[in-house]
């Protein structure tokens, strides 16, 4: 579960 929600905030942060 905490793995997902970190794997899309990383996401986000290449993004950024």
């Amino acid at each position: 579960m905490s793995s997902n929600f970190i794997l899309r905030y990383r996401r986000v942060s290449t993004l950024t």
